[in-house]
């Protein structure tokens, strides 16, 4: 303890930024926020660096749960599929991506995109197949720049949700330390993954958080902060299948 300790510094120490950071983060909903646009900030980690901080850990530990070679369950449906010549890649109609009793199936693609794809599935299908059974991992692996890329979106989309007609709203890069700050929890709640029997209560947590972080920061009636949260996650939610979606189609031509 003594060596990390040195080794951290203030930064990782037991009384250091960073656990004070992570308290106040934690148990008191957009309080950290709060302070930082109070001008209090000298004795927090500053949001940049810890949304990198947590990022970075979180994502460390999706690698090593989600790092494991393909089970004889899962061995045994690729090579069903491959002999049936039916499965899909896709299948959120009207997007339909796959082989159905050996018939090449593309819908609501662009056209350049399914000949590579059905040259790919047509060629190599069991290389295809098994390299999707690994894209959650390539996810995984791209989340992190996919979500850095997604925050000044997130941001632009706190701002609108939070204009006010007499112009005293927060500014864009105030409203964007929020939106680090509301990554940072989310992120911590992707450690449920570890136990998947708690991931439901997560959920809870996030909208929950959510919630009282929006009416903290913003000062908003109840049911206004009430549909801004909701609509914030579904916002997330939809990104994130979106980035998952667009993962695995790039597999299927890459």
């Amino acid at each position: 303890m003594e060596f990390l300790q040195q080794f951290g510094g203030a930064y990782i120490s037991t009384e250091g930024a960073l656990w004070r950071t992570l308290k106040l983060l934690l148990t008191r909903p957009g309080a950290l926020t709060a302070d930082y646009l109070r001008g209090k900030r000298r004795s927090h980690v500053l949001p940049l660096r810890l949304y990198l901080t947590i990022s970075v850990l979180t994502l460390a530990l999706l690698r090593l749960l989600g790092h494991a070679p393909f089970s004889e369950e899962s061995a045994e449906r690729t090579r069903q599929a491959l002999q049936t010549g039916s499965y899909s890649v896709v299948r959120i109609p009207p997007l339909v991506l796959g082989m159905e009793q050996r018939h090449f199936t593309c819908t609501a693609l662009p056209d350049w995109y399914c000949v590579r794809a059905r040259t790919r599935l047509e060629q190599d299908p069991g290389a295809v197949v098994q390299a999707l059974q690994a894209a959650p991992e390539q996810v995984i692996a791209s989340m992190g720049r996919a979500m850095f890329v997604l925050l000044p979106v997130f941001a632009l989309l706190l701002k609108l949700l939070q204009w006010r007609r007499d112009g005293s709203g927060l500014r864009y890069t105030e409203h964007l330390v929020f939106a680090l700050h509301l990554h940072c929890v989310w992120f911590l709640s992707l450690w449920l993954v570890a136990l998947p029997a708690l991931l439901p209560l997560g959920g809870l947590w996030n909208l929950g958080y959510t919630l009282l972080a929006l009416r903290r920061v913003y000062g908003r009636g109840w049911l206004g902060t009430a549909w801004r949260a909701t609509l914030l996650l579904l916002a997330q939610a939809v990104l994130l299948f979106g980035m998952f979606i667009l993962s695995i189609l790039w597999t299927v031509v890459s």
